[in-house]
């Protein structure tokens, strides 16, 4: 190989490397980031243009589950397009919501099909959790000398029921406010946001990452250190949904890879000990944050469907609030896509069953959480990278 043949080979390598890099950025910037939500006109088409400079003239080689994954989700599209014509009252949400995904879902096959992409956009992640929670560590310092600097407040949704709402930027970039959480009467410190609208959506970000790692997916120099800083991260967030996820998925990785009938009876055990004592752990923690538990929003939406009368079976419509509470959740949208949404969406995540793999199943299973009692991400784009990477096998697991 020539000087300058060499030269052009390494320059078209770093030129890859870098086009990587910005559509993971980018795509990490999609919702649920407060960017994304802000500035998803500008977002979305970046991901699209970038993705298409990087894909164009490549050749891919699809994998069945990953044709089997791109249907399933397909589906539920189709079915909330269908449902749309017959029940959308705003109508314009809808379009732009399913015009997006349609367009997102098979750029993320497609990306997911090089293992290359998945390895630099899970580097690209961790790098930038590591950064954002250094960043908050940093501010709480501040706080408690009492020295912070506030550069300015940021609306961190458009749209839902926390529209309106504000946290603010502290040097030297930490987002975090909007609820506190109180120690005592005279000390209190509050919650971090990343990058990202809720403290609820963040952790999932870092309990994703810490398993990443963890399992030796992606290696760092400073890996212990770096894991260290996402468990960290998420007890900044002073979620409790987040911290009970965290601490499931811990005693749930440790049951299933040494996998037998007594270590399942003792998973199952575990499970209804800490679904009882889960009410209790979000009563402590919102009263804490002064916020509202899972089992206020539970119930709140029990009530709503009986008084309203509402179909259960095909829902009032996506993107069609009933309230405020067909906003906060998987759980919440079943009002408004219905039953027969729910077990359509569930398609794609039924698909990792047919091929299980412990580590696969707890690297979901943050995000599977979160959107089904915690937060309204469902259709955010995010889920359907993390189902598009989950059909694939990358990196070397650590077992245990």
């Amino acid at each position: 190989m020539s000087v300058l043949n060499f030269a052009f080979f390494r320059w078209r390598v770093l030129a890859n490397n870098l086009l990587l890099i910005l559509i993971s950025i980018s795509i990490i910037f999609l919702r649920p980031s407060i960017i994304g939500e802000r500035f998803g006109f500008v977002v979305v088409p970046m991901v699209i243009f970038l993705s298409f400079i990087y894909l164009y003239g490549k050749k891919f080689q699809i994998t069945i589950k990953s044709k089997i994954m791109l249907v399933s989700i397909m589906i539920f599209i189709i079915y909330i397009a269908v449902q749309s014509l017959f029940t959308a009252i705003k109508i314009r949400p809808v379009l732009s919501s399913l015009s997006t995904l349609s367009i997102l879902i098979p750029i993320f096959v497609l990306l997911t099909s090089e293992n290359k992409f998945i390895i630099v956009f899970h580097k690209t992640l961790i790098i930038l959790l590591v950064m954002l929670v250094v960043s908050s560590i940093i501010t709480y310092l501040m706080q408690i000398l009492h020295v912070e600097i506030n550069f300015s407040a940021i609306q961190t949704h458009q749209n839902g029921a926390a529209v309106g709402k504000y946290a603010s930027i502290y040097f030297p970039f930490s987002i975090s406010g909007a609820n506190k959480f109180y120690f005592n009467q005279d000390f209190s410190l509050e919650r971090s946001f990343g990058i990202f609208r809720e403290p609820g959506v963040y952790q999932m970000y870092l309990i994703y990452g810490y398993f990443l790692l963890s399992y030796n997916l992606i290696i760092f120099r400073y890996q212990k250190i770096f894991s260290y800083l996402m468990i960290l991260g998420i007890f900044s967030t002073f979620s409790g949904a987040g911290i009970f996820s965290f601490l499931f998925l811990l005693i749930m990785r440790h049951i299933l890879t040494r996998f037998n009938v007594k270590n399942l009876l003792i998973l199952l055990l575990m499970l209804l000990l800490i679904i009882y004592f889960f009410n209790f752990l979000e009563i402590l923690m919102n009263a804490r944050i002064h916020s509202v538990s899972f089992s206020d929003r539970f119930g709140s939406l029990m009530n709503i469907l009986k008084e309203n009368e509402l179909s259960l079976i095909f829902g009032v419509g996506y993107l069609q609030n009933v309230n405020d509470i067909s906003t906060v959740n998987l759980l919440g949208s079943v009002s408004t896509i219905g039953l027969l949404g729910l077990i359509l969406y569930l398609l794609p995540w039924a698909n990792i069953l047919f091929n299980f793999k412990v580590y696969k199943v707890i690297l979901i299973s943050p995000f599977f959480l979160t959107l089904l009692f915690a937060q309204p991400i469902y259709t955010d784009p995010i889920i359907f990278l993390i189902l598009c990477i989950s059909t694939q096998n990358f990196g070397k697991v650590k077992s245990g």
